[in-house]
């Protein structure tokens, strides 16, 4: 499977070993230049410095081609841009946006 994550921040190493560990192939697509190098000595070439709001960055991480995308920035208004341009832009069917606080969680939970 293949799994592109977007500006995960900490939770990015835990990510990235976790599915790397389950035999899945991982991207990460960050804004902090110092995580993305981390990742890249930590687990090789499966980072680079990106915007989740960008087509090109999201084409060149090919999102188009994963299973799935997870946004994990700490904004949810943001984590849920990233997914709906995820999901009208490129196609991709079920993208996952985390969420940080329990009113955008009540607020989703409503909607379903």
């Amino acid at each position: 499977m293949y799994i592109v994550i977007a500006e995960s921040g900490n939770l990015a190493q835990e990510l990235v070993a976790s599915f790397i560990a389950s035999g899945d192939e991982v991207y990460i697509l960050d804004t902090n230049e110092k995580l993305v190098k981390k990742i890249q000595a930590d687990f090789g070439m499966v980072a680079s410095l990106g915007d989740m709001m960008s087509i090109d960055d999201l084409t060149e991480a090919g999102v188009s081609r994963a299973s799935i995308f997870i946004a994990g920035s700490e904004n949810d208004y943001n984590n849920l841009a990233a997914c709906q341009l995820v999901k009208n832009t490129l196609k991709l069917q079920k993208p996952l946006a985390y969420i940080t606080t329990w009113i955008t969680a009540k607020f989703l939970t409503n909607l379903t």
